[in-house]
């Protein structure tokens, strides 16, 4: 009976984002006849895009919350999930049917609901794979700055000892590797990834063009360690990739807002972009005023990074609770925007509330 009602739950989603996506991939495959391309670029494309028209008719929080619009392929989807949900009320303990959520909540761009999940179904199978690589994922897509932090980092550590040819988990373990520094590491899994997926495939090309751009930022690492160890107290002044130096103040009528263990937040984002950082960096308030410089290697893909950005906004976001997520009583400053590269220092002012 369970297996019926989760091919019933996965059929009923698969159908919506078909009733969604159907035209978008008939002219995406048409286009794929006239330029010779293969099907596999095409479906590599829709994946994203489906998700994305899924999204536009049911991520609005008053559609899962029961007040939905008159579309009958949207009304489906509540249903299953509605079901579905009703299903894990009964039975909390079901693991599989946790990672089908998790899974139908990322592809509809709910990551702070697909993170709960895959968070119920760690609680019942703390080894399970799946779980271990959502989870982590998830984690990052609902922080600000989208990083891989350390639990994240830790369970793709132990997914892909579990599981050492998971693709999934080995592409975001090199991401978060990346983040921190470690491009020996990162490109070590890279490589282990590569024949896995082919390197001539689509994929294959963006994971290579990463492998290549970790190898510079090695180089650049091992440079830079070389020069301060030839010329002690004397450091590289040059390392691949953009820099962006940032100083960050707090306006006097705000000082006594900041509390003991608030933690400060400073990114920047791409002028009408995605709200992903490019590049990102958490440290405490109490460092106020605080100077830092973001790089590259503070992005959470390596192809959206300041190197790819024209013009910026540089923001600072003081954080009560510590965490990554917004929250009333925040505060908050940013710059007009920014066009790369900068010749000083780009000075934020954190003088808003949320």
């Amino acid at each position: 009976m369970k297996t019926a009602f989760y091919v019933i739950a996965a059929a009923m989603v698969l159908a919506t984002i078909l009733l969604v996506a159907l035209p978008l991939w008939r002219r995406s495959l048409e286009q794929s006849r006239r330029s010779g391309r293969p099907l596999a670029v095409v479906l590599a494309v829709l994946v994203p895009v489906a998700a994305i028209a899924v999204y536009g008719i049911v991520g609005q929080p008053s559609t899962l919350n029961g007040v939905p619009r008159q579309d009958p392929a949207q009304q489906q989807l509540v249903d299953a999930l509605t079901k579905l949900e009703n299903h894990l009320k009964q039975q909390p303990k079901d693991t599989q049917g946790w990672l089908l959520l998790g899974q139908t909540m990322a592809a509809i761009r709910q990551p702070q609901a697909a993170l709960d999940a895959y968070q119920h179904a760690l609680d019942n199978a703390p080894d399970n794979v799946n779980a271990m690589v959502g989870w982590a994922e998830m984690s990052a897509m609902t922080r600000p700055d989208h990083q891989l932090a350390d639990h994240a980092s830790d369970l793709l550590h132990k997914a892909v000892a579990a599981d050492p040819k998971n693709q999934r988990a080995l592409w975001l373990l090199g991401i978060s590797e990346y983040q921190h520094g470690l491009f020996a590491q990162a490109i070590d899994h890279w490589k282990t990834l590569q024949p896995l997926i082919g390197p001539d495939s689509e994929i294959g090309k963006i994971v290579s063009g990463q492998l290549r751009d970790a190898e510079q930022q090695l180089h650049g690492q091992q440079a830079q360690a070389t020069d301060s160890s030839s010329e002690p107290g004397k450091a590289a002044t040059t390392q691949p990739g953009a820099r962006l130096p940032v100083t960050v103040s707090l306006a006097p009528a705000l000082a006594s807002r900041l509390k003991p263990g608030d933690s400060l937040f400073i990114y920047a984002r791409a002028v009408g972009g995605p709200p992903m950082p490019l590049a990102a960096t958490k440290r405490p308030a109490s460092s106020l005023p605080a100077t830092v410089t973001l790089t590259d290697a503070m992005a959470m893909m390596p192809q959206r990074n300041l190197s790819a950005a024209t013009q910026v906004i540089v923001g600072a976001r003081i954080s009560h609770s510590g965490q990554a997520m917004p929250a009333a009583g925040d505060l908050e400053g940013e710059s007009a925007p920014i066009r790369l590269p900068v010749s000083a220092p780009v000075s934020i002012v954190v003088d808003k509330v949320d």
